[in-house]
């Protein structure tokens, strides 16, 4: 019983005698923040394809990693004062899937590669945009461009539409 007195009472002791942040003893300083490193961006690339398509690229090996993102200027602000939300409900139906991919096909190909494909409306442009590790990176592209260029009209797209509207 006397131990479990005791050594409370020395460790309060000692803590007031030296310890930082009581009376008489200083706080030690505190650590200088290290500075923040400039930040630095890729120049960007640009080229024009073909069929008009821009293309822009921030090169960089800093990562293996790549992201894509397609803007199509045709967002919310663009829809038809009779069919609100038809920006955002074409944007998520495009992520059904494609004429040759079903949507759980879809998911299971980009699950493969271990890459994403999202799509979203915003008010001045639609938006898809896919990313992956550099060394699938055309794979999954090939699979982001028939998804946007050939998106499922069967009966799963269509069933969803219409609980959608």
């Amino acid at each position: 019983m006397k131990r479990s007195i005791v050594f409370p009472l020395a460790l309060l002791c000692a803590l007031h005698a030296g310890g930082p942040g009581f009376v008489g003893c200083p706080l030690a300083a505190p650590a200088p923040v290290p500075a923040v490193p400039p930040l630095r961006l890729p120049e960007p690339v640009f080229r024009t394809l073909p069929n008009g398509l821009r293309v822009v690229v921030f090169p960089t090996s800093s990562l293996p990693i790549v992201q894509a993102q397609l803007l199509v200027p045709a967002g919310s602000a663009d829809e038809p004062d009779s069919l609100p939300g038809l920006a955002a409900l074409t944007a998520k139906l495009v992520q059904l899937g494609s004429a040759s991919r079903t949507t759980g096909q879809l998911a299971s190909d980009l699950g493969a590669l271990g890459a994403t494909f999202n799509t979203s409306a915003l008010r001045d442009y639609a938006l898809a945009a896919c990313g992956s590790r550099s060394a699938v990176f055309e794979a999954a592209l090939e699979i982001m461009g028939k998804t946007l260029v050939t998106p499922q009209t069967g009966p799963e797209g269509w069933l969803v539409h219409t609980l959608l509207i």
